[in-house]
């Protein structure tokens, strides 16, 4: 997994939800590890997810290092102290897939000859195209690249020299059962989240990240322009995933709140495991994205809790 956010996903990430269920996937002809870094919360160790620990020193370095590369035109994958010790792990281990998630710089540091194994990305987001500035070195390190969308793979063949075969669309997926079976309503959710729903009013959700490129402030536009309903809009979420600090988009969306015609309400990030109650709970799941937004698992969710 990416260096970013843990696995499981407690911090929220679609990348991070998505490899959670794979690691929980049971096949007896398949067995699959992951690496994530450590939680800051307290969390049940699993028996098929490698924790990598990074003392704070090994990532000041790290960033040194990674800020040094740059300057010279190297990435900084090469510097990268989480990189480093996954390919030990890899070392240790007879693996017969490696893949990346989401970041294709990071398998520059790993020779494909040195590997047995076959070295594979998967990719979330548009981060390999004719214009990626590494992209004859990640392609020559690799096998096979995987998109979770066709919009991804268009723009991967924008490279020349690669055959529609060697990308291949591999949509992402839920747990159908965690969102279309009957729900109880967990302690937490009546505690802290039901008191944000409105029994006489038309209670729209939008969960995600709140920054520009979901839409979030347009739909608090469009909603204002309706009058002949009594609206209650839901907004879950927070600027980077498990964080609470507010950014300047969060301010704006505030100041756009003060001249809201309906009621609305922010309930800051909630983790996954209450998603599936809210979604059931909404008459209305709204996801405005105004980007190209790649194959969301959002909108299986959504689709699945209805």
């Amino acid at each position: 997994s990416p260096d970013v956010l843990p696995v499981p996903a407690t911090q929220g990430g679609a990348v991070e939800k998505l490899i959670e269920q794979l690691v929980a996937f049971k096949n007896n002809n398949c067995i699959i590890h992951a690496t994530s870094i450590v939680p800051n919360e307290s969390y049940y160790p699993q028996n098929n997810i490698f924790y990598i620990p990074i003392k704070p020193f090994e990532k000041f370095i790290s960033r040194v290092l990674g800020w040094i590369s740059r300057k010279f035109g190297i990435s900084r994958a090469y510097t990268n102290i989480y990189l480093y010790k996954i390919k030990k792990l890899i070392d240790l281990n007879k693996y017969d897939y490696v893949i990346f998630e989401n970041q294709p710089e990071y398998v520059l540091p790993f020779n494909r000859e040195k590997y047995s194994c076959k070295l594979i990305i998967h990719l979330h987001n548009d981060k390999l195209n004719s214009k990626s500035k590494y992209k004859e070195s990640i392609l020559s390190n690799i096998t096979l690249i995987l998109t979770v969308s066709n919009y991804i793979k268009k723009q991967v063949l924008t490279i020349r020299g690669l055959n529609s075969s060697d990308v291949v669309v591999f949509f992402n997926c839920i747990d159908i059962q965690k969102f279309s079976s009957i729900l109880k309503e967990p302690t937490y959710f009546k505690n802290n989240l039901k008191k944000f729903y409105m029994e006489d009013a038309f209670n729209i959700l939008f969960h995600g990240r709140l920054d520009p490129t979901k839409g979030v402030l347009e739909l608090l536009k469009a909603l204002n322009l309706i009058n002949d309903i009594k609206i209650n809009l839901i907004i879950v979420g927070s600027s980077w995933f498990g964080n609470t600090k507010k950014s300047p988009f969060m301010n704006k969306l505030l100041i756009e709140s003060k001249i809201f015609n309906h009621s609305m309400n922010f309930t800051g990030f909630v983790k996954n495991k209450y998603i599936p109650v809210l979604l059931k709970k909404s008459d209305l799941i709204v996801l405005p994205s105004i980007w190209n937004d790649p194959c969301p698992i959002a909108v299986f969710e959504a689709a699945a809790s209805r």
